[in-house]
């Protein structure tokens, strides 16, 4: 297992360019050059994982947001879906 700290995480991920992402996201998105698909969801008869892919060519940004749901798993000290 790899642990990184958080000088690690930031000097791997830009965040000194985090401010001005969102802007030059929202401008690759209304003019067509992001690449946002739908949604893809593999089920597995009690629950499921989705995917969101995407890609902002502005900032050479490739992301995926993963997403797990089960129905059944609630009530306790877990939740019925988790992002990440």
């Amino acid at each position: 297992m790899l642990v990184l700290n958080r000088a690690q995480v930031e000097a791997l991920t830009r965040c000194g360019h985090a401010d001005r992402r969102p802007a030059q996201s929202d401008g690759d998105l209304s003019a067509g050059k992001a690449s946002v698909p739908n949604r893809v969801k593999a089920h597995a008869g009690h629950g499921g994982l989705a995917a969101m892919p995407g890609n902002v060519p502005s900032t050479e940004t490739l992301m995926c947001k993963l997403y797990t749901h089960f129905p059944g798993n609630t009530g306790g000290t877990t939740v019925g879906s988790r992002g990440c």
